[in-house]
C-alpha cells in the first residue's frame, strides 16, 4: 500500500475519535469552554442519553460573528499565542479542537455575541461541513447545540454503553465540575427532568448533599492545606464511610479533572490501615499550584497530567490528607441527626470550641524542630465531698462525671447534654498515643531498660525494619539466627506492653511491606503499637482507674478518636434518651 497524506474529513475523524468518545465527552468540551468563558451560569440539557441533543448554554464572554467560522476549524483557539504560552496554562481549553471534533461527527449550532458587539452570529455545521453562517439577535453568551451524535459514525455507537450508564456519565461529570466551580449557577436537565440546580452562592457542600446525600456531606472531612507553591482543599470521608471502587474519588489539578493513579495512590496510603480491605474513600481534591509545575498537553482528552515533581506532589497529597483526618475527631452519637452545613472541619471538632493543630502528626514531630510540644496540664478536677464522685472540666468537652464500669472495659460517665460510653481500650490507644508524640517530640531519652526476647523466624524482612524501631526508641539486638532482644523502650511503655506489642507486630510485619518510606513505616508501627498496648486496659491493676482514664482522656488533642480512626466514645443524649422512655 501506498504512503498518502490523509484528507481532511479523516484527518478530523481521527481527532474525534481520541477527544470525543461518549456524549460525556461532548459535554465536558463544551462546559470547559463556557468556564473558560468566564460564565457566571450554564445550563445544560441532554436527551436521549445525550445521542439526541446536548445543549450547553452560558453567560461568558461569547464569540464575534466574524470569529464563529474559525471557531469551529481545526487548531484554531483564543487560549495560545506562541510556544511559551504552552507552559503557562490557566485555561481547561487550548489545542482548539473541541468544537472541529464535535462538529465531525454531529450536527453543531453555535449562536452567540460576544459582550462588545450589538449583534451575534449563527453557524451551522453537519458533519464537518458549514451549511449556514447569518447574524443573528441574541443576548450576550454562547448556545452550543449538538444533535444527532455520532450520526455518521454508526459503528461508534456500538461501543457505548446502556443508556442509564451515559446519563449517569453526565451527571457526574457536571456535578464534579459542579463542586469545582461553586461560584457559577449550574443546571442540568436530562429529558427535561431537572438534575442538578446550583445557587452560584459558592458553597460547595450544598454540591456535595446533591451527589451523595445530605447525610453523607454532613460527615465528610474538610481539607484545607498550604505548602510552598501547593494549595490542597477539598473533602475525605472518614474512614467508616466507604465505596467498593475507586469511582468516587475526584481530582481536580489547577480546576482540570484528571485521572492520576499516582494521586489515587497517595490518597490510599494517607489512609493507611484505617480503611478495610477492598474498600475505597470518597474524596474530592482540588490541587492547585504553578502552571510550570505541570503539562495537560499530554492527554488528547486532557484527562491526565504530568507533574514536574510528581514525587513532591505525592508527598503533598499525603501530608494534606493526614493532618486533615489526624484533626478529626467524631463524637459518635446514637442520635446524630444531620444538617446540610453541619460537616466537619479540619481543625475543629464539630459543635465545640476546642481547636486542634492540624499539623499533629508523627511526621510533622519527627521533621519539624520549631513544633510545639504538648502542654502536659491536668484538667481541672472537682470532687462531691457527699460520695466521693470525681468529675472533669475539658477543654472544648462538657462536665463528665464518672459513674461506672462495666466488664472492667466500658466506662460510663454523665454530662449535661446526655450520657457517654467510653470504651477503655480505644481511650487508653489514645492517652498512650499522644503520650508516645510528646515524648518524641520532647526528644526526652528517658528509656527503660528492658530484657525480653522474641522468635522472629516467620518476620519476613524484618531487618529493615530495625531502624524504624531505633527511630522510635525501641533498641534491639539480634540475639541468634532467628531471635531478637529487646534492650531498652520508651518508659511510657510497661514490660508486659513490650511483650504484647512486640509478639503481635511480628506477626503484622510482612503485611506492611507495602510501605515505602520511614516515615510511613513509623507511623504505621507507632499506631500498631498502641492498639496492641491499649488492649490490654483493664487486664492489669496497675492501668489507671476509669476516673484517671478520664481526667487523662480529656487533655489529648484527640479524645474522641484512636490513631486508626475509630471512636473512643458513644454520646446518648438527653433528647434521645427522653424520646426512648417518653411515651
Amino acid at each position: 500500500m501506498e504512503i498518502q497524506v490523509l484528507n481532511n474529513e479523516l484527518v478530523s475523524q481521527i481527532a474525534a475519535g481520541e477527544v470525543i468518545e461518549r456524549p460525556a465527552s461532548v459535554v465536558k468540551e463544551l462546559v470547559e469552554n463556557a468556564i473558560d468563558a468566564g460564565a457566571g451560569k450554564i445550563t445544560i440539557r441532554v436527551e436521549g442519553h445525550g445521542l439526541r441533543l446536548i445543549e450547553v448554554a452560558d453567560d461568558g464572554e461569547g464569540i464575534r460573528f466574524e470569529e464563529l467560522e474559525l471557531a469551529v476549524t481545526r487548531h484554531a483557539t483564543s487560549k495560545l499565542a506562541s510556544l511559551e504560552d504552552l507552559y503557562h496554562i490557566h485555561s481547561l481549553g487550548f489545542r482548539g479542537e473541541a468544537l472541529a471534533s464535535i462538529a465531525s461527527v454531529a450536527r453543531l449550532q453555535l449562536i452567540s455575541r460576544n459582550a462588545q458587539a450589538e449583534t451575534g452570529g449563527e453557524i451551522q455545521v453537519d458533519g464537518g461541513k458549514v451549511t449556514a453562517l447569518r447574524p443573528v439577535g441574541v443576548p450576550q453568551g454562547t448556545v452550543a447545540r449538538v444533535a444527532n451524535l455520532f450520526f455518521n459514525v454508526p459503528p461508534r455507537m456500538a461501543f457505548l454503553k446502556s443508556p442509564t450508564t451515559e446519563k449517569s456519565r453526565i451527571n457526574d461529570l457536571v456535578f464534579r465540575y459542579g463542586l469545582a466551580y461553586p461560584s457559577v449557577r449550574w443546571q442540568l436537565f436530562q429529558d427535561n427532568k431537572p438534575v442538578l440546580q446550583t445557587s452560584g452562592r459558592g458553597d460547595r457542600r450544598e454540591i456535595l448533599a446533591e451527589l451523595y446525600g445530605v447525610a453523607v456531606s454532613h460527615d465528610l472531612i474538610e481539607v484545607s492545606f498550604q505548602e510552598n507553591d501547593y494549595q490542597i482543599s477539598g473533602y475525605i470521608s472518614p474512614a467508616q464511610i466507604t465505596r467498593s471502587n475507586r469511582r468516587e474519588i475526584t481530582v481536580f489539578v489547577n480546576g482540570r479533572w484528571v485521572l492520576d493513579g499516582g494521586l489515587t495512590a497517595a490518597l490510599m496510603q494517607a489512609y493507611g490501615h484505617l480503611l478495610p480491605p477492598q474498600r475505597y474513600p470518597l474524596a474530592v481534591l482540588f490541587i492547585n499550584m504553578d502552571p510550570l509545575a505541570v503539562d495537560v498537553n499530554v492527554h488528547p482528552a486532557k484527562a491526565e497530567v504530568r507533574f514536574r515533581d510528581s514525587g513532591q506532589v505525592f508527598t503533598t497529597v499525603q501530608r494534606a490528607i493526614r493532618r486533615a483526618f489526624m484533626a478529626f475527631s467524631p463524637v459518635g452519637d446514637a442520635n446524630q441527626t444531620s444538617a446540610l452545613h453541619g460537616g466537619r472541619t479540619s481543625g475543629t471538632i464539630a459543635g465545640t470550641t476546642n481547636t486542634i493543630d492540624p499539623a499533629w502528626t508523627l511526621a510533622r514531630l519527627m521533621r519539624d524542630e520549631t513544633n510545639q510540644p504538648l502542654t502536659g496540664t491536668e484538667p481541672a478536677r472537682t470532687v462531691d465531698p457527699a460520695t466521693g464522685e470525681v468529675s472533669f472540666i475539658a477543654d472544648g468537652m462538657d462536665l463528665l462525671r464518672y459513674i461506672g464500669k462495666m466488664r472492667d472495659r466500658y466506662i460510663l460517665a454523665e454530662a449535661p447534654d446526655g450520657l457517654y460510653l467510653i470504651d477503655g481500650c480505644a481511650a487508653w490507644e489514645r492517652i498512650l498515643y499522644e503520650r508516645l508524640l510528646q515524648y518524641y517530640d520532647e526528644k526526652r531519652d528517658q528509656t527503660a531498660e528492658r530484657a525480653a526476647t522474641f522468635d522472629i523466624a516467620n518476620s519476613e524482612g524484618f531487618d529493615e525494619w530495625l531502624p524504624v524501631f531505633k527511630r522510635l526508641d525501641i533498641h534491639m539486638e539480634t540475639f541468634g539466627p532467628t531471635t531478637i532482644r529487646v534492650r531498652r523502650t520508651p518508659d511510657i511503655l510497661t514490660i508486659e506492653d513490650v511483650q504484647l506489642v512486640m509478639t503481635q507486630v511480628m506477626q503484622e510485619l510482612p503485611g506492611a511491606s507495602r510501605l515505602l518510606t520511614v516515615e510511613e513505616k513509623m507511623e504505621w508501627l507507632l499506631a500498631r503499637i498502641v492498639y496492641w498496648a491499649g488492649s490490654r486496659y483493664g487486664t492489669d491493676e496497675n492501668m489507671p482507674s476509669p476516673a484517671d482514664l478520664l481526667s487523662q482522656l480529656q487533655v489529648c488533642r484527640s479524645p474522641r478518636i484512636t490513631p486508626s480512626g475509630k471512636a473512643t466514645m458513644i454520646h446518648l443524649s438527653l433528647d434521645l434518651l427522653t424520646r426512648q422512655f417518653d411515651h
